[in-house]
């Protein structure tokens, strides 16, 4: 029986990891306390989001929770259904001091501001550690921008976001999808799935997004990952 092929963003990302998270240990002193109040580098928690159409997660307009699942699978995690609490798909990370959480909306893209405001509300998480991903139709197939802040710029599910959160001290990852030549056929590009062609290179862009992803929390947080493991169930 041959062994299963593993996508080379997987392998790419398995790699960075490994060297992110043996590059040094952080120290087992207690941690000093002024005046007994807790530093600000105590449980951190960052979340980040998939923006797109639960029922139609692969298409084009969807390629934010398409990224999410890839990440989701690379950290052995498991999604919970949690439409109660927070209208979405949930999963939690541990990495030393800092929860990362995982979120995928299950509403419809133009109010998925609804599940990100519930979510970041029952984790506590501010605006400024929320990172969007989404489709950006003005660039094209194979690119990728980092953008902290901004406005929307069109898209209706980051100004959904936005509006929700009352901010707009969010980072987001786009990912180009192109667009059509012709403005009317906007709408149903969006909804369509990639073309075996387009799934080429949007492998190759998970693998950067998930190398970019990792080295910008890593910036962000100032903390080596030693202690990558799924988080007590919440």
């Amino acid at each position: 029986m041959q062994s299963p092929v593993i996508p080379r963003h997987v392998l790419r990302f398995t790699q960075l990891l490994g060297r992110f998270m043996s590059q040094r240990k952080l120290s087992s002193q207690p941690v000093k306390l002024q005046n007994d109040k807790v530093g600000s580098r105590l449980s951190e928690k960052y979340m980040i989001v998939g923006l797109g159409h639960d029922k139609l997660s692969l298409t084009r307009h969807s390629v934010g929770l398409q990224l999410l699942d890839c990440l989701a699978d690379e950290l052995k995690l498991q999604w919970k259904d949690d439409k109660e609490t927070v209208a979405g798909h949930v999963a939690v990370s541990k990495l030393d001091d800092v929860s990362l959480i995982l979120l995928k909306p299950q509403i419809p893209m133009m109010v998925n501001g609804t599940s990100v405001s519930k979510a970041a509300r029952h984790f506590d998480v501010p605006p400024e550690n929320v990172y969007l991903i989404h489709d950006d139709i003005g660039r094209r197939m194979g690119k990728i921008a980092l953008k902290n802040g901004g406005s929307a710029n069109g898209h209706s599910g980051v100004k959904s976001v936005l509006d929700a959160l009352d901010s707009e001290k969010l980072t987001r990852l786009k990912i180009g999808i192109d667009r059509p030549a012709a403005k009317d056929q906007i709408g149903m590009y969006l909804q369509e799935e990639f073309s075996p062609e387009e799934q080429v290179i949007l492998d190759l862009v998970m693998d950067l997004c998930l190398t970019t992803l990792c080295q910008h929390l890593k910036d962000k947080t100032g903390v080596d990952m030693n202690d990558l493991k799924p988080a007590n169930k919440t």
